[in-house]
């Protein structure tokens, strides 16, 4: 049986087109979806549902310019089409955030949005978005009630959306509550457990509760969908380095114990004898060799390679480790090879304040390897 062009089923028709290219949106082809829309667009340029499918195709595909091109040229056919005023305004939030500016563009954009349709969680979670504090920008009290609120209300109208209450608890982890942010991301998994962001958000909120097992496991399924892990990028080798990070700071209390015990055995009328020497450096040893047993207690199974792997290339990892191991050298020279002069001892001073400032380096580093700086 045949179709003549123009009738039902027909796959010229529009109608047909853009459902046939909702479908591969549905099944995360994309690229093919807009396809679909680009020539549907290409035939009736007034298409406002076409506009807006291409829109979600080229947001899907990490393309936010031409996601708020196609936008806009959806409200120039309706200007008051919910739908693509929430797409205008989550293009300029990605846009902003790429950038690092025009979030009060996005904010307007976003108000904008959910003044059209008040009853759609969506728009109520852009204005939560745009309103989030970003580094370097001053955060008064009512942005932060607006942040807040909007996001509730979010939650409230989509208690089955798990970006509803990944949104709430973005807002609620950005004032400080952390048990409510926990609890949302926990919400937003029990709905949608393969939700990444809420995921690494929940690990981020263990490791800094010092739950450093359970947030490495948390970031391990981050890491697992993460192809730029190899290369030292993305989201999963950034989850990894501050691991690591964590990790290495557990390991300063060993050369704080060296310390210690190197200055109680300086002294200039009662030497320590060989067997203090070699008691003490045999202590640092059994020492380090039980935070290396803890450290991989910690990690769980699959993510010993990733990091290793990870350590040799990051700067960050590597200045953390040499700071901590010269630390706990220069409280084993003191130890085992006591000096002349008590004096001396302001080295134990010096191996303090060299591992403090190589772990807050390698903070810094952290940072610019995360930003690709």
């Amino acid at each position: 049986m045949t179709t003549t062009p123009g009738t039902v089923g027909d796959p010229a028709d529009p109608a047909v087109r853009l459902q046939r290219a909702q479908t591969l949106l549905g099944l995360g082809r994309a690229a093919e979806a807009r396809a679909l829309c680009a020539s549907a667009v290409a035939v009736d340029p007034g298409d406002t549902a076409a506009w807006r499918l291409l829109s979600q195709c080229c947001f899907d595909l990490n393309e936010p310019e031409e996601g708020l091109s196609a936008a806009d040229q959806a409200l120039a056919t309706d200007p008051h089409d919910a739908v693509a005023l929430r797409l205008r305004a989550m293009g300029l939030l990605r846009l902003a955030e790429r950038r690092g500016t025009g979030h009060d563009l996005a904010a307007q954009a976003a108000w904008a949005a959910m003044q059209a349709d008040p009853e759609h969680w969506y728009g109520h979670a852009l204005v939560s978005w745009a309103t989030l504090p970003r580094s370097g920008m001053l955060w008064p009290g009512d942005q932060a009630q607006t942040c807040y609120q909007a996001a509730l209300r979010a939650r409230e109208l989509a208690p089955h959306q798990a970006g509803a209450h990944f949104t709430a608890g973005r807002a609620a982890d950005a004032m400080g509550r952390d048990a409510e942010a926990e609890a949302c991301y926990r919400a937003a998994l029990a709905i949608d457990p393969e939700h990444i962001a809420a995921r690494n958000n929940l690990g981020r909120l263990l490791l800094k509760q010092g739950n450093v097992k359970d947030a490495a496991a948390s970031f391990a399924a981050v890491a697992a969908g993460d192809h730029l892990l190899q290369n030292d990028a993305g989201l999963g080798a950034h989850n990894l380095r501050a691991v690591a990070l964590r990790l290495l700071s557990r390991a300063r209390w060993i050369s704080v114990v060296v310390f210690i015990g190197s200055l109680m055995t300086i002294s200039p009328t009662n030497p320590p004898t060989l067997a203090i020497r070699v008691g003490g450096a045999l202590l640092a040893v059994a020492a380090w060799a039980g935070w290396v047993l803890w450290s991989r207690r910690q990690l769980p199974p699959g993510l010993v390679g990733p990091l290793l792997r990870l350590g040799r290339a990051s700067a960050s990892l590597r200045v953390a480790l040499v700071g901590v191991a010269a630390g706990t050298l220069v409280g084993l020279a003191l130890l085992c090879v006591p000096p002349l002069d008590p004096a001396v001892g302001f080295m134990t001073l010096l191996g303090v304040l060299l591992q403090f400032a190589a772990l807050q380096y390698a903070r810094v580093l952290a940072r610019r390897e995360r930003h690709g700086a």
